[in-house]
This record gives structure tokens, C-alpha cells and sequence, in this order.
């Protein structure tokens, strides 16, 4: 007997990868949601350490970070609405 296996065509193979994708990207969502916030928050810690205005910077950078995040969850939130859609 012999077997043909075509590769990115099997049903089976992509129903178990897709929880599989799914725990990736929510994972991945708390990385991106998370990373504005702490590079912004340290650079305000150095700037003010630079310039000797102790909370300005670190408060500014703070709120800077927090925009971040909150437009990066805007963004997926976009992008799952397009890929509902499409489906």
C-alpha cells in the first residue's frame, strides 16, 4: 500500500491545531499589552533620573504607555472583528 500525504491539506491536522493557535495568540496578547507599558514606564524612570524632575517624566511616560496598550487591544480587537467577518 502506499500513502500520499499532501502537505497544508489535511481537515483532521487543522482541527487540532487551531486551540492550539488560539492559546498562542492569547497568550501572545498580554506580551503586547504589557510591553508599552513597562519600556515606557523605564524610560520615564531614566529620563527623570537624567534631568532631575523626579515624577514628571515617569508620570507622563506612564500615561504614554497606557495609550499604548490600550490602542494595541484596539488593534486586535480590529483584527479578530476582520477575521470573523471574513469567515
Amino acid at each position: 500500500m502506499k500513502y500520499v500525504v499532501e502537505l497544508g491539506k489535511n481537515p483532521k491536522s487543522e482541527k487540532q491545531k487551531e486551540p492550539l493557535l488560539r492559546v498562542l495568540a492569547g497568550s501572545n496578547v498580554g506580551f503586547e499589552v504589557l510591553a508599552p507599558i513597562v519600556i515606557c514606564l523605564t524610560l520615564g524612570l531614566a529620563f527623570d533620573n537624567v534631568f532631575h524632575v523626579k515624577p514628571v517624566l515617569t508620570v507622563l511616560f506612564l500615561f504614554l504607555g497606557v495609550f499604548g496598550s490600550f490602542y494595541t487591544i484596539y488593534k486586535i480587537i480590529e483584527r479578530e472583528r476582520n477575521a470573523s467577518r471574513k469567515h
